[in-house]
């Protein structure tokens, strides 16, 4: 599997969508870890792959990727709860 995600430190990060491979099947998850354990949360809108993220796991961003085609569409993440779409571009 190929995730794109973010975390300031060892015990606090965050896995958004992403590849599994085979067969290839595009993923919209967001996964937390907390330093043992990852727990699901609130999917992301569109399933992407290859994106670019940043942040911590309390509040992190991920943009572009493709689905399969390029998408220039940036999510936001601020907690537990939905990802809330804060900048869409074509």
């Amino acid at each position: 599997m190929s995730l794109f995600g973010t975390g300031a430190t060892a015990t606090a990060a965050i896995a958004i969508s992403g590849e599994t491979t085979p067969p290839a099947t595009l993923k919209s998850e967001v996964e937390l870890w907390n330093g043992t354990s990852w727990s699901e949360d609130t999917n992301i809108p569109t399933a992407t792959k290859v994106g670019a993220s940043g942040g911590t796991s309390s509040s992190a961003f991920t943009t572009g990727g493709q689905t399969p085609s390029v998408v220039a569409t940036t999510f936001e993440w601020t907690g537990a709860g939905p990802a809330v779409v804060t900048f869409t571009d074509s």
